[in-house]
């Protein structure tokens, strides 16, 4: 049996090995620089953050349960269109970017960049075809409502104007974090705006609030692309006799590679997202709604992550350039516990909240979702400590690695949803959530334990 001095003598060496853990932590001064591009990331999340929460309190306001529930799967389909097609190009430009600000010449850079934006485009274009195919051909699968041609059109234009991908490459190879939110901060502002606007006109049409939905969409994806093309201006990288695509595969070895590896690494991400369509298949669209509120609340935890998540890929991409292994691991492990730790103390407060925040900004019809909000957002906190394993491997130069395991883990969390909203309900959709993490992150964790020694040759993928 544990006697008190037993106890008291276990509390103070469990207080010097979380000293000792902290100052091993301190000694890390790439965790300190991803600290500082975290928490300009986080100011700008919370203030998209928080415009986003105006809109959507807006919309339950003045749409009734079913009507935000066809808004929350009309918007649900154009996100997945534009998932769909992006090539995920930001990460093959801080790869091989890393590389190729070592060095003299900015040719290799120029090159790479024109090449990223044109798959931007193309892949632009091909998402707003598929749009609107997708209205001709299959409205109902969508829940496209009555008008869907109109709808998918007001979405093709969004996906046209998809440049980000590129852009935050260039932000975030040019630890420009902070400039890297204005587009989702210009764009829930303006569709917070427009929909008070409309609201306060006595309009509360759900084809102008897409359509808002929509504007806002275009212009913050456009600011974003001029900023990010003053940042390339400024570095020199706006020189077009400098591209020179034929001698991209000689200066990037293994580039098509990564870039097919990445692009079927974000579309797989596609297969997540279909689970609102799964829910409205067997629960309904009211259902539908309030399982975009879940979404909402998951999203709201991905804010406290999301920038320790973007933050870390560079830095590891730097530190694997140079192949310091041990700044790499204290770098992995150091913002594993401080974000995972964070993340608990917040669902902690939100276990005890939760039910007054939502009646509150959502209404009292959205207090059902409660039980598997809890549940979802538990699954993004494992998500926290997870956090920088996928960055972890694709600094390793295995996005081929992540891909596969990527997609055997979303394979059985929409299994999981189909059978669990079957039997258990909403409630269903927060235990696969949580299973997913739990899963996904196993499998990584002990993909990146395999790769590490590549750190001895990263620089081939």
């Amino acid at each position: 049996m544990l006697g008190t001095r037993d106890f008291f003598e276990m509390i103070v060496s469990l207080g010097h090995s979380l000293s000792r853990l902290v100052r091993w932590i301190q000694q890390s001064w790439h965790l300190k620089k991803v600290y500082q591009r975290a928490g300009a990331i986080f100011a700008g999340n919370i203030v998209a953050g928080v415009l986003n929460l105006m809109l959507l309190a807006i919309l339950t306001h003045s749409l009734s349960l079913e009507a935000f529930g066809i808004f929350a799967l009309v918007t649900s389909y154009f996100t997945v269109i534009g998932q769909l097609t992006s090539f995920q190009t930001w990460q093959a430009v801080i790869y091989y970017g890393a590389h190729a600000l070592a060095e003299p010449s900015p040719r290799p850079l120029t090159s790479l960049l024109a090449l990223t934006l044109g798959i931007d485009i193309a892949a632009g274009i091909m998402g707003a075809i598929l749009a609107i195919l997708g209205g001709l051909f299959a409205p109902t699968w969508f829940g496209l409502g009555a008008q869907p041609l109109v709808l998918s059109a007001i979405g093709a234009l969004m996906l046209i104007f998809n440049l980000t991908g590129t852009s935050i490459g260039v932000l975030r190879l040019f630890n420009r974090f902070y400039l890297q939110t204005a587009n989702a901060q210009i764009a829930c502002a303006i569709r917070a705006a427009l929909a008070g606007t409309l609201v306060l006109m006595g309009i509360k049409s759900l084809l102008f609030f897409v359509a808002i939905w929509a504007a806002g969409g275009v212009i913050g994806q456009l600011c974003l692309f001029a900023i990010a093309w003053r940042e390339a201006s400024r570095q020199g990288l706006i020189r077009f006799q400098n591209i020179a695509f034929g001698t991209l595969r000689t200066e990037y070895p293994g580039l098509v590679r990564f870039l097919f590896a990445t692009n079927l690494d974000g579309t797989i991400k596609i297969l997540r997202e279909l689970d609102i369509f799964i829910v409205k298949a067997t629960l309904g669209p009211a259902a539908a709604g309030l399982y975009r509120v879940i979404r909402v609340i998951k999203t709201t935890f991905g804010q406290l992550i999301n920038p320790f998540f973007q933050s870390i890929y560079p830095a590891l991409a730097n530190l694997a350039v140079a192949r310091d292994a041990a700044s790499f691991r204290r770098l992995i492990v150091g913002s594993s516990l401080t974000v995972g730790l964070l993340a608990s103390v917040v669902w902690i407060i939100f276990a005890f909240s939760g039910r007054f925040i939502i009646d509150a900004v959502f209404g009292a019809p959205f207090v059902a979702a409660v039980p598997a909000a809890l549940l979802a957002s538990a699954g993004t906190v494992a998500w926290a400590f997870e956090h920088p394993l996928a960055p972890a491997l694709l600094a390793l130069g295995r996005p081929q690695w992540g891909m596969v395991l990527h997609l055997a883990t979303s394979l059985l969390y929409l299994a999981a949803i189909f059978y669990l909203t079957l039997f258990l309900g909403l409630v269903g959709t927060g235990v696969a959530t949580a299973l997913f993490y739990l899963i996904w992150g196993i499998a990584v964790l002990g993909a990146v334990w395999i790769s590490f020694p590549r750190l001895g040759y990263v620089s081939q993928t």
